[in-house]
């Protein structure tokens, strides 16, 4: 193989590497007001993606919110650092940092969910869920409603299940951090 020819297919190669970098995620299911147990699977997929997924990966945050599929609108359009955007869906609310913060010298992104009362499963159902789906690897600092996990070495969430404002409502957070490589590997 010449010289241009490879340089060509490695250029190729890359922006095809480039341009794939996020992959397109199904849509999620509609939530249903009739059988609320039934949504805590979805709601622990909606948080791992708008949460998770969009604070790992945040280059990719908007693609990543409408992934969802839902028909939503952006009541709140943060644009400088500190400043947060909010999105309203039927039933459910995002509030997500624009930019992470710095806590503790980690970068940290915060994101809340709020779940309406029509749709909203039993906490403790919405907990196993996103436990099962979203923070059950490297679990510490556990205790109900409350606990942390390490998606890898360099990164650490924390989730809180709570109730919400109004009666049979919730409210999710997650923190998600980079830490720095010095204090992830031999700690603080």
């Amino acid at each position: 193989m010449n010289f241009p020819a490879a340089l060509l297919a490695l250029v190729g190669t890359t922006a095809l590497l480039v341009s794939c970098a996020r992959t397109g995620q199904n849509p999620l299911p509609t939530l249903s007001t009739s059988g609320r147990y039934d949504n805590a699977p979805t709601l622990a997929e909606f948080v791992q993606r708008v949460c998770v997924d969009a604070s790992a990966d945040s280059r990719h945050a908007a693609q990543i919110v409408d992934e969802t599929g839902w028909k939503r609108s952006r009541t709140a359009l943060g644009r400088n650092d500190g400043e947060l955007s909010m999105w309203q869906w039927p039933h459910v609310q995002l509030v997500r940092a624009v930019t992470p913060v710095t806590a503790r010298e980690d970068n940290v992104w915060t994101c809340q969910v709020e779940v309406d009362a029509a749709v909203a499963p039993q906490i403790n159902r919405m907990e196993t869920s996103l436990r099962r789906d979203v923070g059950n690897r490297g679990v510490f600092g556990s205790q109900p409603g409350d606990w942390r996990w390490k998606p890898s070495i360099f990164t650490e969430g924390h989730i809180i299940v709570d109730r919400g404002k109004a009666p049979d409502s919730l409210s999710i957070m997650v923190d998600y951090a980079d830490l720095k490589p010095l204090k992830a590997l031999f700690g603080k």
